[in-house]
């Protein structure tokens, strides 16, 4: 798989999990604005949206190390085809 599928892939993995976050957030609050919702509701879809965007800043740093590698692969290359 070359960079550009991998970028594409993580970019895509990534949009997919920011919709998630902001679905749990909203959910939260309709939750929060619920006053007959269990109690415990909202602290677990509290805690599913701390992983979502854990999920989701781990899926974008994904890209930035792609990015990062083939970058430096090509340099190296490049150094290599110089000498």
């Amino acid at each position: 798989m070359g960079t550009n599928e991998r970028n594409a892939k993580y970019q895509a993995l990534a949009e997919r999990a920011q919709a998630l976050v902001t679905m749990t957030n909203q959910l939260i609050a309709d939750i929060e604005s619920d006053i007959a919702a269990p109690a415990d509701a909202a602290f677990h879809a509290k805690d599913a949206f701390a992983g979502l965007c854990r999920v989701h800043h781990a899926l974008l740093d994904a890209i930035s190390e792609v990015r990062v590698y083939h970058y430096e692969a090509m340099a190296r290359n490049a150094q290599q085809a110089a000498a």
